[in-house]
């Protein structure tokens, strides 16, 4: 993820939040396959938030049609990692019948 994707990202996260105490924790490779194809595979930002809850939020990049769109994830119960969260948002994308 470059520098501006990795702003826009955490901005996105600031705005969920409405907090402006998000910390980025680490970056980890996620890769979802479904009935032995792959779905997605992208990095996945992990960013901490001071005032809880939640206590952390996933955000990355996907290519759309109209250029990057820029997700981002708070991690709510059941959301609990990175690998979650690509999970909830690729469920939620498929109920508004968009294709990642």
């Amino acid at each position: 993820m470059n520098l501006y994707s990795f702003g826009v990202t955490r901005a996105r996260i600031i705005a969920l939040r409405a907090s402006p105490s998000v910390s980025h924790v680490e970056t980890v490779p996620v890769a979802e396959s479904f009935q032995g194809k792959l779905i997605w595979k992208g990095l996945v930002e992990v960013f901490k938030d001071l005032h809880p809850p939640p206590d952390k939020a996933y955000g990355w990049v996907v290519a759309a049609r109209s250029g990057p769109d820029f997700v981002a994830v708070l991690g709510i119960h059941p959301i609990n990692t990175p690998l979650d969260a690509v999970r909830a948002w690729i469920v939620a994308d498929a109920k508004k019948g968009h294709n990642g």
